[in-house]
C-alpha cells in the first residue's frame, strides 16, 4: 500500500524524477531457517506508476533498469528487511 507521508514511498519518485542510480537489495529464503540469499544491485527507476485507489489503498508499480552488470550475492545472511 502506497502512502503519502511515508518519505521511502515518495522518495521513489524523487529517484524517479532526477534518474538517481541508487544501491537495491532483495532476498530468497534459503532452506536454513531464518536465513536468506541476498542480492545487490545498483538500478535506477525507469518506470513509475502510482495506481488509483482500491477499497482506499493506492499502490505504485516501479520499473528498476540495471545500471552496472555487477550483481553481489551473499549466502547463509540474517535479513536486513526483518521478520
Amino acid at each position: 500500500m502506497y502512502d503519502d507521508a511515508d518519505t521511502v514511498h515518495t522518495g521513489l519518485y524523487t529517484l524517479y524524477t532526477n534518474r538517481t542510480i541508487a544501491r537495491w537489495a532483495f532476498e530468497i529464503p534459503e532452506s536454513t531457517a531464518d536465513k536468506f540469499t541476498r542480492y545487490e544491485f545498483k538500478a535506477w527507476v525507469k518506470a513509475y506508476k502510482l495506481e488509483s485507489p482500491v477499497d482506499d489503498k493506492k499502490t505504485v508499480s516501479i520499473t528498476l533498469k540495471f545500471s552496472d552488470v555487477n550483481v553481489d550475492r551473499q549466502t547463509n545472511q540474517d535479513s536486513v528487511f526483518g521478520s
